[in-house]
């Protein structure tokens, strides 16, 4: 099953990812409801349209949402996408962190069965997300894009990032890049490029990378499957507005998030 996911962009992260009956008095007992079967549950409402995003898509995305084994979800699941300063490129950060801006969506995502969504992006980066590529002496820039499934528990429809000497406000319970797990697993990040590196088989604009099996350049229709859990401080780093750097680690305590170093 498709849902369409409309994306807005915002510069200091803002991102992503609800009925009752009633019925007339009768001495007849109801009959018993049929069970349902869980299925993805769509936006009540549109969201207002901006005139200054384009009609068309920049980049679609092919996503698979679906919880890990023994993971029983609590709530309704949003998708956004977090534009970060390329940390793979920059041997200085320890962890994924500090997002540069927040890709919002509409759709919604709830039950126990996998479900597909087309998220699409309808702007590029800003420029503050774009860094040098730094592998390799390429100083071409580009940002990176991580896909983030939450859950949005203050109910203001988007994906909260955390002040550095705050709690978490929303709780990520799924990302495309999980960076704490075995080298094996897929992880998949959007790659926007400032000029094309042909050697490497990237274009400029839009690219979607693979950064296990393949580890490198895959075709922008590639499924993404996006695996559900129960969160933890692992993937609230994700939306921190902190950075850990290798050579300085800041205290544990920052955005209220304890890592394992």
């Amino acid at each position: 099953m498709k849902s369409s996911l409309l994306i807005t962009r915002g510069l200091r992260f803002t991102l992503l990812l609800a009925a009752s009956a009633c019925g007339g008095s009768t001495s007849q007992e109801p009959a018993p409801e049929e069970a349902q079967q869980p299925v993805p549950v769509e936006s009540q409402k549109p969201p207002p349209e901006d005139p200054n995003t384009p009609h068309e898509p920049l980049l679609t995305l092919n996503v698979t949402l679906f919880p890990a084994p023994g993971v029983t979800l609590d709530g309704p699941v949003r998708l956004a996408m977090g534009w970060y300063a390329n940390p793979l490129g920059r041997e200085d950060i320890y962890q994924m962190s500090q997002p540069l801006a927040i890709v919002n969506d509409e759709a919604v995502f709830q039950g126990s069965a996998s479900a597909d969504f087309e998220f699409r992006v309808y702007q590029p980066p800003p420029e503050a997300a774009m860094y040098p590529f730094g592998k390799h002496d390429i100083t071409t820039k580009c940002a990176m894009g991580i896909l983030l499934a939450y859950q949005d528990l203050n109910g203001n429809g988007k994906l909260d990032t955390i002040p550095i000497a705050g709690e978490p406000i929303d709780r990520i319970v799924g990302t495309s890049m999980q960076w704490w797990v075995s080298p094996e697993a897929q992880k998949y990040a959007a790659y926007y490029m400032e000029e094309a590196l042909p050697e490497w088989d990237i274009r400029k604009g839009f690219n979607l990378l693979e950064l296990s099996e393949s580890n490198g350049p895959v075709p922008l229709s590639t499924p993404i499957p996006l695996q559900l859990f129960a969160g933890g401080p692992e993937f609230d780093a994700f939306v921190c507005e902190g950075l850990w750097l290798k050579e300085n680690p800041p205290p544990a305590d920052q955005c209220g998030l304890t890592l394992n170093r």
